[in-house]
């Protein structure tokens, strides 16, 4: 039997055959166990999440001004135009 050491906690639930199956052929070709792929999985997942959905306070005054610079027309410079011509790593 396996024991967990302090710092874990066990998480289990029900999946299908089919998906579990899937999950361990994925695990498998990284060489991985399935615990490991789908604690990887779900950790890149929430974190996109809470990324996504990150709340940035700032106050009324900082609002306001991010407000009016956003109302004002796109100037290019140097800097950014040269930001959007390299290559995107995702590309």
């Amino acid at each position: 039997m396996q024991t967990l050491s302090v710092d874990t906690v066990r998480i289990q639930f029900k999946a299908p055959p089919m998906k579990r199956d899937l999950i361990d052929k994925a695990a498998k070709l990284l060489n991985i166990s399935r615990t490991d792929f789908m604690l990887s999985i779900a950790t890149e997942y929430v974190e996109e999440v809470l990324f996504d959905r990150r709340e940035h306070i700032v106050t009324d005054s900082t609002f306001e001004r991010f407000s009016q610079l956003m109302q004002q027309p796109f100037v290019a410079n140097k800097k950014l135009s040269k930001a959007f011509d390299k290559a995107k790593p995702w590309e």
